[in-house]
């Protein structure tokens, strides 16, 4: 379906925002295990604690690298912590009853629901699950990103992404990179095969395309990430490690006139 990039022949992309969308891709893909990871510890709890939480959870990492996954709620302007879980570089997860700072907890709920807010008429027509990631950009700004979750069917959903830029208080969005191409898509991912998410409207790959092919890589013998000039996609070689490969799309024959 494509062939490799002709030698000493320039990139028509561009490469250094595709790699730094890789980059946050990977940054994504890890905050999401953390998720994931202390979510299977949240449902021993009581019930009095799950009955407790809202959609104002989030992760962050210290400067120890230690990754912190926080559960509770924003109600009234003000955070109620119920859960805090650390994951250390071992991946090893304890429970602490430590406060997160108000400075970081109060600001990211406003995000989370600021985000959810604005793209609330796609996603609640959509029927499908989200997730929402949040991290500080700087010293002035949030970012927020909202992907389709893994679904409870087991199908692995692609078409629409949401990110945004928001003021240092969670409140006011400054920049809008969302992007829908109108319509969500999947594929089941029980059976390993090839499969192409066709954005070949788009001329560069979206966050949300690249982190589908890092997320979904073990689950699909190939992903294509097809756009109008190149498909991208995932090389693994024989040590485990993956590199990314760039392909260029054949061109249209067109038909002779007779």
């Amino acid at each position: 379906m494509a062939f490799a990039q002709k030698k000493d022949r320039p990139l028509l992309f561009d490469l250094s925002a595709f790699n730094e969308k890789a980059a946050t891709a990977r940054w994504l893909y890890t905050y999401d295990k953390v998720a994931w990871w202390t979510t299977d510890s949240i449902v021993n709890q009581p019930a009095e604690l799950l009955d407790a939480l809202g959609k104002e959870w989030f992760c962050y990492q210290d400067s120890q690298e230690t990754w912190h996954a926080v559960y509770g709620n924003y109600e009234f302007g003000s955070y109620r912590q119920v859960l805090h879980f650390l994951v250390d570089t071992d991946a090893h997860i304890s429970s602490t009853l430590a406060r997160v700072d108000t400075n970081i907890c109060y600001p990211f709920s406003r995000a989370i629901n600021t985000a959810y807010r604005e793209a609330w008429p796609v996603i609640d027509s959509a029927g499908l699950r989200f997730n929402h990631y949040v991290r500080f950009l700087g010293n002035d700004s949030i970012e927020v990103f909202l992907f389709p979750a893994f679904q409870p069917d087991n199908f692995a959903v692609f078409g629409g992404e949401f990110v945004y830029t928001l003021d240092r208080t969670g409140t006011r969005v400054l920049e809008d990179k969302s992007y829908y191409q109108g319509t969500f898509r999947g594929f089941k991912t029980d059976t390993p095969r090839n499969i192409v998410l066709d954005y070949t409207e788009l001329e560069e790959p979206t966050l949300g395309g690249i982190f589908f092919l890092w997320y979904y890589k073990k689950y699909f013998t190939q992903i294509y990430l097809k756009n109008r000039l190149y498909s991208h996609t995932l090389y693994k070689n024989e040590k485990g490690q993956y590199s990314w490969l760039h392909l260029e799309n054949p061109k249209e024959k067109t038909p002779k006139k007779k």
